[in-house]
């Protein structure tokens, strides 16, 4: 699990959102509330969905509500060239071999949807809106490792696996002002994303 903190700015930072005087803003709205103080930014592009975790913290999904985030229908052949990285020749010799199909059965087969449970583990190790919220928030330079600055406050937390044989990719806030924090780091770096709080 990586674990890293949110870039408090100085004072001299023209402009910034996420700053010392911000953050008491954010201690005092969050302990007189109970809920995140979430700035708006100028323009939003997508949301990025916080769903309470029922423990006061919220695990986050981008782009969709995790309830509207179904598995798509794919063919055979887009999931063997596209998502599997595949030759044309494997995926053929991979449905002769499972279906007990001659090759030129297998060759029509590419047109044919591929069952949920073949897709299953590529939708969510990389398309689900979960996986998708940990690569973009993970590639982006929200401050350092957590506990590793004095300049940083907050935590976000990048899980890859809860336990052996889940393989699950989930973006964990422990509580009110680390949403908060984030909402304005997103917005110092020019985002264009909103957080929506969400439940099931």
């Amino acid at each position: 699990m990586d674990r890293r903190s949110f870039l408090i700015n100085t004072s001299r930072t023209l402009g910034a959102a996420l700053t010392y005087s911000f953050m008491s803003k954010v201690e005092a709205f969050v302990g007189h509330e109970n809920i995140p103080l979430l700035l708006a930014p100028s323009h939003t592009e997508t949301i990025l969905y916080a769903i309470n975790d029922d423990y006061g913290g919220y695990q986050l999904y981008l782009g969709k509500h995790p309830l509207d985030d179904q598995v798509p229908d794919v063919k055979w052949r887009e999931l063997f060239l596209g998502h599997w990285g595949w030759s044309e020749k494997d995926g053929i010799a991979y449905l002769q071999e499972n279906y007990q199909i001659n090759k030129s059965e297998a060759r029509s087969m590419l047109a044919d949807d591929a069952p949920e449970d073949s897709i299953h583990d590529w939708f969510y190790l990389s398309q689900s809106a979960n996986a998708k919220a940990f690569f973009y928030l993970s590639s982006l330079d929200l401050g350092p490792d957590f506990g590793g600055s004095a300049d940083a406050a907050g935590e976000i937390k990048f899980v890859e696996g809860y336990c052996p044989g889940n393989d699950t990719r989930m973006v964990e806030v422990p509580e009110n002002i680390s949403l908060s924090l984030l909402q304005a780091r997103l917005i110092d770096l020019q985002e264009n994303i909103k957080i929506e709080v969400s439940t099931w």
